[in-house]
């Protein structure tokens, strides 16, 4: 049998090493350089808008103009500070004439820095507009631009870095407002 006192430093060293690997660990993850995550999230989501229509009608020659049925849907392009955070892609020429812009203006992502269990309240607040043309019987040149404002709970459970959190977050807000432009440009369609 070992000594006590061998005993207690052997043991004294193991948990130092475990806690320095653990250190490390974190560390690289949080710096970006491992990715591990383990986790299971719940998030729910509200969201506002109020919306300002302006429509210009364009005379156009009828050899030029399109069915209003053959307008396609408009690409959606989410920009926050001087990310693009999604983008929609079309080789269709009407297709990028009818562009809706969504710029974040701000984001309050809360308190996702804590360990193990997270739990935060997020708001955001985004600009869309959109500047496209529809052809029913004359072309017209729609302005529509709104303010939205979002604000969600979301709750991490298990291993997750703030930077994963942060883009669970992210992609959370992208979905509701990539919806909200649809649903409202469906609408006025």
């Amino acid at each position: 049998m070992l000594p006590v006192t061998l005993l207690n430093s052997k043991t004294k060293s193991i948990i130092i090493y475990i806690s320095l690997a653990l250190i490390v660990l974190t560390t690289l993850r949080e710096l970006g350089f491992a990715d591990f995550n383990w986790y299971r999230s719940w998030s729910n989501i509200s969201s506002s808008t109020d919306w300002d229509c302006r429509t210009m009608s364009i005379n156009l020659e009828p050899s030029k103009s399109l069915e209003y049925s053959q307008v396609p849907q408009p690409l959606i392009t989410i920009l926050s500070d001087q990310d693009t955070l999604y983008e929609e892609s079309s080789n269709e020429v009407e297709a990028l004439r009818n562009r809706v812009i969504i710029t974040i203006k701000e984001i309050d992502y809360g308190f996702l820095w804590i360990p193990i269990y997270k739990s935060s309240t997020y708001t955001a607040v985004a600009e869309i507009k959109y500047i496209g043309t529809y052809n029913e019987p004359i072309a017209s040149n729609n302005v529509h631009a709104g303010i939205t404002t979002l604000n969600g709970n979301i709750s991490i459970f298990g291993i997750c870095s703030r930077r994963f959190a942060v883009k669970l977050v992210q992609d959370f807000i992208k979905d509701n407002l990539v919806n909200e432009s649809r649903r409202h440009l469906s609408e006025k369609r």
